[in-house]
């Protein structure tokens, strides 16, 4: 059924009931013995997803049952109006895990509103969503193949550099993507955490050597992170800040990562970085999370009677969190402990990369 306007229609007008509720939802504890709404404990952008896709369902409701917007949030919908929200509305532009997530988060609206009533049925409805839906093919990588290539990039740069006696803009991308993915191999943090990463503030001095001290509001799950970081790495960053990130406008700010026109790099601009890198030299994207996944893999496989160290490494709050989403696979000693395996694997067997490949492979790598 053709409409003339996305179903996610952000512009609706909310009726004052679900205003009322929403804020005191979302509301923050002044401190850590304040009440808080069910749905604070969530990131910003999961409510913001919540808050567009719960405003999808009242327009909805607006353009095809009114009527019902003058009815208490938790009485406005049963199996029949889900499924004609689903059929109807959501399905020819949406399927699979995203039809699913607009059911969930109404399920955990309307579990926040109204916390009385049985909302587990809408659960059920997107399990079965998603089971229906087609998977995407997941191809997987591992973290000594990902250092493997930053390593390649980084010496393409300086190749190129030397011989042309100047740094190229070119260069300068090339380095610090290279670098980029080389560290995300080693220290494998979350995007976020990463683009947030200052010079002299959460990347310090450590004698002739540099260690990563993450504050606990820098990341997810408000735990601070520390990370040795080895004397290679180490001495790669130097190169780019001395040679390459010098040659930025705007160098003298204290933002590690940085656009050649000199200003600091978002999560969006190192995620299109990743995904360029990646795709040239593997034929598909490994996104800065799957470095997480190619991490606890890599772990897995190298040294399976230490993995739990894993844990540590990705800065899960417990193990269950890292069995839950890794199954495979102290900070400080977790990302030693990763950059010597992948320095032992690299000089036993270092994949063989091509220059700026077309659609091809690092090795023999799982589809």
């Amino acid at each position: 059924m053709a409409r003339s306007r996305s179903c996610r229609l952000t512009d609706v007008i909310w009726p004052l009931v679900d205003k009322h509720l929403w804020t005191e939802a979302t509301k923050a504890g002044a401190d850590r013995f304040a009440d808080e709404g069910p749905l604070s404990r969530h990131s910003p952008k999961k409510r913001r997803d919540m808050w567009a896709n719960y405003t999808t369902w009242l327009g909805f409701l607006a353009a095809k049952h009114p009527d019902h917007l003058n009815l208490p949030p938790g009485a406005r919908l049963d199996r029949a109006l889900i499924a004609d929200y689903v059929h109807n509305f959501l399905g020819d532009k949406y399927a699979g895990f995203s039809l699913a997530t607009f059911i969930d988060h109404l399920r955990l609206v309307l579990t926040a509103f109204c916390p009385d009533g049985d909302w587990y049925w809408l659960r059920e409805i997107a399990n079965r969503i998603k089971g229906r839906g087609k998977r995407k093919l997941k191809r997987h990588v591992t973290s000594d193949v990902l250092y493997a290539l930053g390593v390649q990039l980084m010496e393409e740069a300086e190749t190129g550099s030397t011989a042309a006696g100047r740094v190229s803009k070119r260069q300068v991308k090339a380095y610090r993507d290279g670098l980029m993915i080389a560290f995300l191999a080693q220290i494998p943090i979350r995007s976020g955490t990463l683009a947030k990463i200052r010079v002299d503030k959460q990347l310090v001095r450590a004698g002739r050597l540099w260690a990563l001290n993450i504050p606990a509001e820098d990341t997810k799950t408000r735990v601070p992170l520390e990370y040795d970081i080895s004397s290679t790495l180490s001495g790669q960053i130097d190169t780019y800040l001395r040679r390459f990130r010098s040659c930025c406008p705007g160098a003298e700010t204290d933002a590690l990562w940085l656009s050649v026109l000199g200003r600091p790099m978002a999560g969006q601009q190192i995620l299109t970085a990743f995904n360029r890198r990646t795709i040239a030299a593997f034929g598909f994207a490994v996104t800065p999370h799957q470095f997480r996944h190619a991490a606890a893999t890599f772990w897995a496989e190298r040294d399976p009677v230490n993995v739990r160290g894993s844990k540590d490494l990705l800065g899960h709050a417990s193990i269950k969190m890292t069995e839950k989403y890794y199954n495979m696979a102290q900070s400080r000693t977790a990302g030693r402990a990763l950059a010597d395996i992948i320095d032992r694997s690299r000089s036993s067997q270092r994949p063989r990369l091509r220059r700026r490949p077309e659609r091809s492979r690092l090795g023999e790598l799982p589809r």
